[in-house]
Parts: C-alpha cells; structure tokens; sequence
C-alpha cells in the first residue's frame, strides 16, 4: 500500500474539501482505498467562514509489475 498526500478547499463543507483532494491526487493515483484526513482549517471572512480547506492522506494500491530479468 502506497500513500500521497493531497489538499483540497471548497466554499461549502470539509466534506467536499476531502473530496477535491481525492479528485485531485486521482489524476496521479488509479484507485485509491482510503483517505485519512491529516489538518482541517477553514478561513474567516468578517467571522464567517469563507473557504474549508483539508490536507490528507489517500491510500492506494499499487499494480505488481512483474519482475524484470537481467540482460546478458
């Protein structure tokens, strides 16, 4: 099991901040399995909140790759 770290922000919840963060590394990953959310924060706008934002950690499978053999 491999791990990339990712972050996201959305406009309206942390749960779709996590999800723009999955949708971003999914350009790198095939297949993640998991996601660990590591840092949520959000940023204020006269004491509102403006933007969610998240950083993760999305776990993925990597494909086995058959092993290669030497060249004589």
């Amino acid at each position: 099991m491999r791990v990339a770290d990712a972050s996201g922000s959305s406009p309206t919840s942390f749960e779709e901040a996590v999800a723009d963060a999955v949708r971003s590394v999914r350009k790198e990953v095939r297949a993640p399995v998991g996601v660990e959310v590591v840092r949520m924060w959000a940023d204020l706008d006269g004491g509102a909140v403006a933007t969610y934002r998240v950083s993760v950690r999305v776990a993925y499978r990597e494909t086995a790759r058959p092993p290669t053999r030497p060249r004589r």
